[in-house]
């Protein structure tokens, strides 16, 4: 059964709204290690630290999921270089560009991409059980 931990816990803040932080997701389900929506943060500790005291580097991060193509959803992408990155249509891994549609693919035996257009017309949800925070 997958494992869903929170790295990050998105925010709005500031009498101007101008802090934004979106929410960073770590989905584990056997050899899957998932991160979702890598955006918008102070920092990129405040990726990495929760992704270590998980017991998970950066480097054994296997995919990332865009649930749409906003920056403060993709912005930090590029912290997990070897991952292959899951968007509405494709997979992308280094100069690699396979399109496939995202309802129905499955990342592992339990976390499938399903199309959930609405805030975007692009915009994909994974599909998996349970959910913790890190320690």
């Amino acid at each position: 059964m997958p494992t869903v931990d929170i790295l990050f816990e998105g925010y709005l803040r500031g009498s101007d709204e101008r802090h934004i932080g979106s929410t960073v997701s770590l989905v584990r389900d056997g050899d899957a290690v998932v991160v979702i929506d890598p955006g918008l943060v102070p920092n990129h500790a405040a990726i990495l630290d929760p992704l270590e005291a998980c017991d998970v580097q950066a480097e054994q991060v296997t995919d990332v999921v865009f649930s749409h193509h906003h920056p403060d959803h993709t912005l930090n992408a590029a912290l997990f270089p070897p991952a292959r990155f899951h968007d509405h249509w494709a997979i992308y891994q280094g100069d690699l560009w396979e399109s496939r549609p995202a309802e129905g693919f499955a990342i592992s035996p339990d976390i499938t991409l399903i199309e959930t257009p609405g805030h975007s017309p692009q915009a994909v949800t994974r599909s998996s059980c349970g959910c913790r925070r890190p320690p």
